[in-house]
């Protein structure tokens, strides 16, 4: 019975062609393994405001002019109920396996070219809400 090998190695230190694996990553002065490079927190914070603020406005607009103005959708009332359920959907189709698997490897190509890539979910979301032409 053959052994496994990896795609890197195969048997006694010969070596395979294929990709290199990734340099680790280096922190700038002043980062830590946990926060990150310096002045990353500000990022992630700054897409998470964003985040915030978009729910915030979609349920503001919600509540000051949809159900005021009593918008009727196959003829029954749009209420609250059918908002929630909506929200709480796209929120659910936000990690299908084939938004993370996209996601996921962008970031992981961002980092192998020693780019930051914060906010790669936030631009995969808004490109995937925002309507297109064409």
């Amino acid at each position: 019975m053959s052994k496994l090998r990896t795609p890197h190695t195969a048997g006694r230190g010969t070596r395979v062609p294929g990709p290199n694996p990734p340099a680790p990553m280096t922190l700038t002065p002043g980062g830590s393994p946990w926060l990150g490079p310096a002045g990353g927190w500000k990022r992630v914070v700054g897409v998470m405001s964003v985040v915030l603020l978009l729910t915030l406005a979609s349920f503001g607009l919600l509540f000051a002019v949809v159900i005021p103005g009593r918008h009727m959708v196959n003829g029954q009332m749009f209420g609250i109920g059918l908002a929630i359920t909506a929200y709480l959907l796209g929120v659910r189709h936000a990690f299908d396996a084939d938004h993370i698997a996209a996601i996921d490897n962008t970031t992981r190509k961002l980092v192998a070219d020693g780019q930051r890539p914060v906010t790669v979910g936030l631009f995969f979301s808004l490109g995937r809400v925002c309507p297109r032409s064409g």
